[in-house]
């Protein structure tokens, strides 16, 4: 099964359906009649909650995954664990919003969960010995992050992952629409505002 793509009235070359298209497709064509299916998207809510497996939104307590949360649960999609990765250092707003989605969430029977380093951060940022790159000896601390140095994203990344690969879940990540530079990194993650076409503004609003 095919279906074209039009541009200035004429056709391009046709291109294939993806699975899940299809079997949209044949569960239209095969479902008894009167059967009404609104759209594509209210046919992959469905199936997604039919799915057994666990579903991770993972956060950072910013506009995004703030505005993410919200509409995954308003739209009913399924979530079970909302995940959280602080360094101890984040600002106490962070912090703030972190106890509302707490508040908010936990009593609907979503588990929120804190993740921490195993590493004081103020030490391995200005005390732990770092060798030098080029070999020439250590100097204290990775130092600041930021620009180019980004251990502290790495970290988070490597410790937010092997959490969510843990319980073999399926991550809901908050990348807006305009993003066009950031891209899954594993088949496991989801990013459902650009499934949405949510962009940063609608996030904030």
């Amino acid at each position: 099964i095919i279906h074209p793509q039009k541009s200035n009235g004429k056709v391009k070359k046709p291109f294939p359906l993806t699975d899940e298209e299809l079997a949209f497709l044949n569960l239209v064509v095969k479902a008894p009649r009167p059967r009404a299916i609104l759209s594509f998207s209210e046919y992959k809510t469905e199936d997604m909650n039919m799915n057994k497996k666990y579903y991770i939104a993972s956060v950072s307590c910013g506009n995004d995954s703030m505005a993410m949360v919200q509409e995954l649960v308003r739209r009913k999609y399924p979530l079970d664990e909302i995940v959280f990765y602080s360094n101890g250092m984040d600002f106490d707003c962070i912090y703030n919003v972190w106890e509302w989605v707490k508040r908010q969430y936990e009593p609907l029977g979503i588990k929120c969960t804190m993740l921490k380093p195993d590493y004081d951060f103020e030490d391995k940022m200005f005390n732990i010995l770092v060798k030098n790159r080029d070999g020439s000896g250590y100097h204290n601390g990775y130092s600041w992050c930021g620009g180019m140095c980004r251990w502290g994203t790495t970290d988070k990344i490597k410790i937010l992952d092997k959490y969510c690969e843990e319980k073999n879940a399926m991550v809901y990540v908050g990348i807006a629409s305009n993003e066009i530079n950031r891209t899954p990194d594993k088949e496991y993650k989801i990013h459902p505002l650009k499934e949405w076409g949510m962009n940063e503004k609608d996030c904030l609003q």
